[in-house]
């Protein structure tokens, strides 16, 4: 869908649910919280609005999100994909995960926030504190995603400080999320361990980042070990691990709060396309909640499963040389 289509059909939908005496630019500058320039750039179609700015307008002018992106209520949903750049950002790039750092800070005060998320691969949540670990999926992005890193080595590729900056600002607002489970697919550590044998294999990582990766794989499963037994995070905001028992093919992920839901549906390793869609929504927090019928909770409960689980892990990332 293009994007002068969803901006003329923003438009469109606003001026018909103003009145005639109020001024466009005004309302929506007491909507968004934004200044007179900002707005009239948006307006000339200069700059998006982007997809948080939409679902506010909406919410606030009880706006329909079907008509405004040109879906079919019943079959079709919209979502939105966002591939910024991870080796080499712009400035837009750093602007997206700004945004989304701005959207967790907006929604940590709620007690009822609540953060879903079933798995197949490491959550990045969970990996941004162990650095090689971190450059690891970064390597993997740029492996696949552009011809121009496919022959570079772990070791030449990094993250830039900034973009650091704003994962450390992900992981500690998202730690502040009220009420948090994770539904992991029980072959987790096995597609991550296989990655590093592949790699390793081709020569693009070597012996040493290979130990510094099996180094950390065990103090990662050490934390997560950790945290089960404790059910919640340094903060004492709660947290609930699970190991499913069948496994599934990609990542899905749900944030609800008092006064925003947002969906989403894993791609392309380091990012997600994501949905503000309140239908999406209920379909996504069903499906991952269905899941915990065929998984096993292992949060303060399930000693023997949870025991059996992380050691086999271990004996797992022991086979890395």
């Amino acid at each position: 869908m293009k994007d002068d289509f969803i901006h003329k059909s923003l438009l469109n939908s606003i001026r018909e649910k103003l009145p005639q005496d109020k001024n466009l630019a005004n309302t929506l500058m007491d909507i968004l919280f934004i200044g007179k320039e900002a707005i009239y750039r948006r307006l000339r179609g200069e700059v998006p609005f982007t997809l948080t700015e939409v679902a506010i307008i909406s919410k606030e002018l009880d706006l329909s999100m079907d008509n405004i992106l040109g879906t079919a209520p019943n079959k079709s949903r919209p979502f939105q994909l966002k591939i910024p750049e991870h080796v080499d950002p712009l400035d837009i790039d750093l602007a997206m995960m700004d945004h989304f750092v701005y959207v967790l800070q907006s929604i940590n005060e709620d007690s009822r926030s609540e953060l879903g998320c079933a798995t197949n691969s490491v959550p990045q949540f969970f990996y941004y504190n162990y650095p090689y670990l971190n450059k690891l999926f970064l390597f993997k992005w740029a492996y696949q995603y552009d011809e121009k890193y496919s022959s570079k080595s772990l070791k030449e590729i990094n993250y830039t400080d900034r973009m650091l900056k704003l994962e450390q600002d992900t992981y500690t607002e998202q730690a502040k999320i009220k009420n948090t489970f994770y539904i992991f697919d029980n072959m987790m550590f096995t597609y991550l361990i296989n990655d590093i044998k592949y790699f390793s294999g081709i020569n693009l990582i070597d012996r040493e980042e290979v130990t510094e990766l099996k180094g950390e794989i065990h103090q990662l499963i050490n934390e997560l070990e950790a945290l089960a037994i404790k059910g919640q995070f340094d903060d004492g905001c709660k947290v609930q691990l699970y190991i499913s028992n069948i496994n599934f093919e990609n990542t899905y992920s749900y944030i609800h709060s008092q006064n925003l839901n947002i969906s989403l549906i894993k791609t392309f390793i380091l990012n997600s396309v994501a949905s503000l869609d309140d239908k999406t929504y209920e379909k996504i927090h069903f499906w991952i909640q269905s899941l915990k019928k065929c998984s096993t909770l292992i949060s303060e409960a399930g000693e023997m499963q949870r025991i059996k689980f992380f050691n086999e892990q271990r004996k797992l990332t022991n086979t890395l040389e």
